[in-house]
């Protein structure tokens, strides 16, 4: 029994020790494999390619890659490395070895992936990219089904669908990518971006999305067209976004393209300046009940608009700015709302919109009977569909408050009829009250929304415009509003008031 302790315990030793002594020639084998698949691919360049079995890593140094037998996409990088590296049991138990090679829809595993000095360039579409350095941790690709085939991976280079399928079966634990720059050498335009950061990347869904100092120059000119100093989203649905780029691969009931939180700040740059234009901040900020109930609430701040002299518009709507007695204009918007894909729903609970100093603008209506077209609309803003919906309208309010826009309006106005501002204030009262639309029959209803206008006009104040239509005023009947009949008051059960 001894001797065959002694015998065995020996065996295993004699194994391990081919096994360990084997290990550098394994390697070796490897680093041929890879080097002639780079080769085949079109590399120019490789200083040094190493492969650390135990380790379970492979380095790159120095590659020079050309495709398409030497006048394709070109990449070049000075360090690549990749540790960690894991093959799935499932694949060794149907008899897939990674030691065949890397082809497309192989899956993939790694706890960490480091490129420096990425420079890829398309010498036929005249576009190039450069990443100054790429890490990713916690990288797992599953198997998936490459739309083209081929085992070459640049022959097989990855379309929008194999792009798709990819990333529906990629779990990321981080992905962060500095200084990257997209350039279209043909007209000199790039986009450059300091940081680019993805979190918990999971077949679609991803946790976190940021983007600091976005910035977009056109031309060869070095000055920036856009800037945004900040882009951060949180808890992101991506899968609608995939469905769209592989409709064969989609599921029947993927989650609304949206973000718990989205925030967007810090806009600068010649699109805005030169136009006059200003924004400080955009939101949004949202909370699920499932995936059929949304609620969300959404801000703009520091948007602005100041006249620019020279253009066609500043001109204009200098002319009207100075009858006004302003000299810019400044915006905030706060809108709030609620979806239920279940119960056919959508609620606009509130829109306020502050012209700051002149007037504020809020809106709220009501929305039932939304079916699939309704949703594809809004998901995708294809809103010819709202046409098509069987969906209705079951209330609006409208209303405006007055901060000084009224006065400064009649002023204006009163210029123009060569009177007095209080005598212009009166007979545009007046007209209102005589006011009788074409083909409009002329209820008490309507005398009496005619009369509320124009106690606004005399008093200033707040005025509400409401409608409830009764039964809700279907989409498909917009036409009806382009040639409103006599019953238009009933049809949208409108009505109107005034309070100071």
């Amino acid at each position: 029994m001894k001797r065959a302790v002694v015998a065995l315990v020996s065996l295993l030793l004699v194994a391990a020790g081919v096994g360990w002594l084997s290990i550098p020639s394994i390697e070796r084998h490897l680093v041929a494999q890879l080097r002639g698949q780079l080769e085949r691919a079109g590399a120019t360049r490789i200083d040094r390619l190493e492969i650390g079995l135990l380790a379970r890593r492979v380095e790159i140094d120095g590659l020079n890659l050309v495709a398409g037998a030497g006048n394709g996409t070109e990449v070049a990088l000075t360090r690549a490395r990749v540790s960690g590296l894991e093959w799935p049991i499932r694949e060794l138990l149907a008899g897939r070895t990674p030691f065949r090679g890397w082809r497309p829809g192989d899956p993939f595993i790694a706890a960490n992936v480091e490129i420096e000095n990425l420079q890829v360039a398309d010498p036929i579409i005249a576009t190039g990219v450069r990443v100054r350095r790429l890490v990713a941790e916690g990288v797992n690709l599953a198997r998936f089904e490459p739309a083209r085939g081929g085992t070459d991976w640049m022959e097989s280079a990855a379309g929008p669908v194999d792009i798709a399928r990819a990333l529906r079966a990629l779990a990321l634990a981080r992905l962060e990518i500095t200084t990257l720059l997209l350039s279209q050498t043909g007209v000199g335009e790039t986009l450059s971006v300091d940081r680019f950061t993805v979190a918990g990347w999971r077949q679609g869904r991803v946790a976190d999305f940021a983007v600091d100092a976005f910035v977009a120059r056109a031309g060869g000119n070095a000055a920036e067209v856009v800037r945004v100093e900040r882009v951060s989203l949180r808890e992101g649905e991506m899968t609608l976004m995939l469905d769209y780029l592989d409709p064969v691969g989609a599921s029947e009931q993927s989650p609304p393209l949206r973000w718990l939180a989205s925030t967007f700040e810090g806009f600068s740059g010649t699109a805005l300046s030169d136009n006059g234009l200003a924004l400080t901040r955009v939101s949004t900020k949202g909370s699920r009940d499932g995936d059929a109930r949304y609620r969300w609430n959404s801000r703009v701040e520091g948007a602005g608009f100041r006249p620019v002299a020279g253009t066609f518009i500043g001109d204009a709507a200098a002319e009207s700015f100075r009858g006004l007695g302003i000299s810019e204009l400044a915006v905030d918007v706060d809108c709030g709302a609620m979806e239920d894909r279940v119960a056919g729903k959508f609620d606009l609970e509130r829109c306020g919109v502050d012209i700051r100093g002149l007037a504020t603008i809020g809106l709220s209506f009501g929305l039932e009977g939304l079916d699939a077209s309704f949703w594809e609309a809004y998901d995708w803003g294809d809103y010819g569909l709202l046409l098509t919906s069987k969906g209705a309208v079951n209330r609006i309010t409208l209303s405006l408050r007055d901060q000084s826009l009224l006065d400064r309006a009649l002023r204006l106005a009163a210029g123009g009829m060569g009177m007095p501002a209080q005598l212009a204030r009166a007979t545009i009262a007046q007209q209102v009250r005589r006011f009788q639309p074409s083909g409009v029959l002329i209820t008490q209803e309507m005398t009496a929304i005619a009369d509320t206008v124009a106690r606004f006009v005399e008093r200033g104040g707040e005025l509400v415009f409401e409608a409830k239509p009764d039964p809700p005023f279907a989409f498909e009947r917009w036409d009806y509003l382009l040639s409103p009949g006599p019953d238009l008051v009933s049809a949208l059960g409108l009505s109107v008031r005034h309070a100071r």
